[in-house]
């Protein structure tokens, strides 16, 4: 009987250390596995930052519900209008972080009316006549020789396949560039070119896809000795439907103007305003009342016509211009 005990003691010992023994070996196996896991999962859906949720796979003008980018001309205006898209592998107006992996997309294009239907070829022929709408790479500010294509009344869609942002360690960020050169037979006729780009499938962590059509239009701009800025965008469309508003500058003659606005809600391309203004100073600070402001210099001699972007700053700013009419938005920005 002594015997019979001592035997299931000890065993009863056994079984106490292998169970030990277990429960460390696998929690040494999640501390190894957690330790790995970490620095290799990179990739991340969505980043929340001081504005939004970063997406990272978006564009100066394309977004994931269909966006309509309109310019305004001078009546007299006899030349073609140019839109540069840009597309990145971050938020284009946060770049802070990026996607760590190469995005592979589809870009495409079409001439479509303001609806989104398409034209007959005869429609299409009686606005174009010998114009042509023409796509181009855009690299380092230069504009390609040869165009990717050239839109006409019976060549109104084109597929630009296996494009890609590639990272790298030395330059995460990744761009592609392209500018739509649309001519005068376009202006105030109706016609729009949609612009959409689509990752390839297995990117669940990006939109589906970011669109955006472009037009050009009409409108009476003061040209006189002096200079004028306001939004330019289809005021017809309320301001809650807009991300991004543009803003032209027009006049005649030179002058050193104060460009102001209110960054509480609106927030500048800084980008942009360096290489439109040739602007080298440094970026404003905003005043108590959050106003920043910069000295431009214009002369009437470029072309007499200066066009910015300016975005909705943050969540707080999208409710407030929800609920403005457009007169409210022109006076957030001032030219003086």
């Amino acid at each position: 009987m002594r015997q019979s005990r001592n035997y299931l003691q000890s065993r009863k010992w056994r079984m106490i250390f292998a169970w030990v023994a277990i429960i460390t070996a696998c929690f040494s196996v999640m501390i190894v596995s957690a330790k790995y896991k970490a620095p290799h999962n990179s990739v991340k859906r969505v980043t929340v930052t001081g504005k939004s949720a970063t997406i990272f796979f978006s564009s100066n003008y394309l977004a994931e519900s269909i966006t309509k980018n309109g310019v305004s001309v001078e009546e007299d205006f006899t030349g073609d209008t140019n839109f540069d898209i840009k597309i990145c592998n971050t938020d284009v107006l946060k770049p802070v972080e990026f996607y760590s992996k190469a995005i592979n997309y589809t870009l495409t294009a079409e001439v479509v009316k303001e609806n989104g239907s398409s034209f007959t070829e005869s429609e299409l022929a009686t606005i174009l006549g010998d114009a042509k709408i023409g796509l181009y790479r855009l690299e380092g500010g230069s504009q390609s020789s040869t165009p990717l294509y050239e839109f006409d009344s019976t060549h109104m869609t084109y597929t630009l396949s296996s494009e890609s942002l590639v990272p790298t360690a030395a330059n995460p960020s990744a761009t592609k560039q392209y500018r739509l050169v649309m001519p005068e037979q376009t202006i105030s006729k109706g016609v729009y070119v949609r612009v959409t780009a689509t990752p390839a499938s297995g990117y669940s962590d990006l939109p589906a896809s970011i669109s955006g059509s472009f037009y050009v239009r009409r409108k009476t701009f003061n040209l006189t000795a002096g200079w004028t800025g306001a939004f330019n965008d289809d005021e017809s469309i309320g301001t809650a439907q807009y991300d991004g508003f543009n803003y032209a500058i027009t006049g005649g003659g030179t002058a050193t103007k104060t460009l102001s606005w209110d960054s509480t809600i609106l927030e500048v391309d800084w980008k942009q305003i360096q290489e439109v203004f040739s602007y080298t100073g440094s970026q404003p600070s905003a005043d108590a009342n959050g106003i920043m402001s910069i000295q431009v210099n214009l002369n009437s001699e470029s072309g007499g016509r200066y066009d910015i972007q300016f975005y909705v700053t943050d969540k707080t700013a999208r409710t407030t211009i929800n609920g403005y009419a457009w007169s409210a938005l022109d006076a957030l920005v001032t030219l003086e």
